[in-house]
Parts: structure tokens; sequence; C-alpha cells
């Protein structure tokens, strides 16, 4: 005999909730006793018309601005990733450096490594295998191989080539690959 139990948590902690948040700028509030809660899973659409709070609300969210007054819960350890509403930023290096920029300290190296196999094949090899077997050694320790397999998978799925510079990217694929930097940091809370 086979017995399959399965439980379902009494309750869902949600990853941030917002309990009577307001906030002025000296003026009338911008928000006034906004009530929310986001759930595990969920997807939220903020809709407004233009100066009612949207952009102000995410930047609460964020922690860029402190309300006025309310309670913000978040879970311990959230991580929150955003898209920009404006990809127009001018910044060097390529689509590949861009994206590893949303994974963190080991993007560095993988980065790195990344630029230095495209030098092989000229007067300094074996300078450049002797820094290369130095990376490979640092993300075998910090389980940076994963990281690059990862990165290679979002620039794949979000059709992006990794050597196409940013800066010479259309507005449409610069937000493409701010999108792969935000989904390469595996976000609780990603806001768009």
């Amino acid at each position: 005999i086979s017995i399959h139990l399965s439980f379902k948590p009494l309750f869902k902690m949600p990853v941030l909730s917002l309990r009577n948040i307001s906030l002025s700028f000296g003026g009338p509030p911008i928000l006034d006793s906004v009530q929310m809660s986001i759930e595990p899973g969920e997807r939220v659409c903020l809709v407004g018309r233009n100066g009612e709070g949207k952009s102000t609300l995410l930047k609460l969210i964020l922690k860029e601005l402190e309300p006025d007054q309310g309670e913000f819960e978040r879970l311990p350890g959230l991580k929150i990733a955003r898209l920009d509403q404006d990809p127009r930023i001018e910044v060097p290096g390529t689509v590949f450096d861009i994206v590893a920029k949303g994974a963190g300290p080991a993007a560095a190296l993988i980065a790195e490594y990344h630029h230095i196999t495209a030098e092989l094949g000229g007067d300094r090899d074996t300078e450049i295998l002797d820094r290369m077997h130095d990376i490979e050694q640092e993300l075998e320790k910090t389980g940076g191989w994963e990281l690059d397999q990862k990165l290679e998978q979002i620039l794949s799925k979000l059709s992006l080539d990794g050597d196409a510079q940013f800066n010479a990217l259309s507005g449409g694929m610069k937000r493409r690959a701010l999108l792969a930097q935000a989904l390469v940091a595996d976000p609780d809370l990603l806001l768009l």
C-alpha cells in the first residue's frame, strides 16, 4: 500500500506588506493610507494616471524613499530587482558585461574569463593561459561555473548576443539586456 500525503500551509506569508502607508512632499499626500501585500508567485499590475504615485510606490518598495507613516514589512533576505522605465543609458561594455553585473561579485570573474578567452591566439598566450587557470580555480571554488551557465541560458532565451557592444544596441535591445541583468540576479520580486 502506498500513501501519499500532501500538506498545504495554513497560511502564506507575503513577501512584502504595506499597511497605512502615507507619503507627501510638502503638499497633499501622494500616497494616503496605502494597503498592499504581495504573496509568493503573485503577479501584480499597478495602473494609474501620471502623477498618481505609481513610481513613488515602487521607490518605497525599493527603500529609495521612506514613508511619512505606516508599516512596511518584507521577508528577511528578500531580493528585489527592477527594470527601469527608461533604458536610454550609455554604459560601456558588451551585453555579456552588462548582464553579468546583475549576478553579483562572481560575475566579474566570469566576465574577465569571457574576455580573455577571446584574446587567445596572440603573443601573450602563456600569460593569458596562466590567468585563465587562476580564474578557473576561483570559479570552481565559488560555484561560478553554474552562474556562467545561467548567464548563457538567459542570453540565449532572450536572443541576445553577449559579444555585442551595449551602447550600439537599439532601445528595445538595451531594454532586453537590462531585463536579462535583472533576471540573472534571481530576484524574489521583479519590478518592471
